[in-house]
């Protein structure tokens, strides 16, 4: 292996550039990890996109309650945890 190729060493390649991905991609990141993020397209602009961020069940009621309890839990940090990326990338 070549110095060169040592520096681009990947542990965790994600594919898909939307919420999930992107957000998987960061916290890996955060972790430690070597992210690689694949997108065929432009990052952010397909389904997260189309959702308008959309975070809960459509119809909470026909969900288990576990569903709605991490929905929940997630609408109640949603906020601080916007605000943490902004103070972290100045991009809102």
């Amino acid at each position: 292996m070549t110095r060169h190729m040592a520096r681009h060493m990947t542990d965790v390649i994600v594919v898909g550039g939307g919420l999930v991905g992107l957000l998987s991609a960061y916290f890996l990141h955060e972790s430690g990890a070597r992210v690689t993020l694949l997108e065929k397209n432009q990052v952010g602009k397909e389904a997260s996109w189309a959702g308008g961020g959309i975070l809960s069940p459509l119809y909470p009621w026909q969900y288990p309650d576990a569903v709605n309890d991490l929905a929940t839990y997630s609408q109640h940090h949603y906020a601080n945890f916007c605000e943490g990326l902004y103070q972290r990338t100045d991009d809102d």
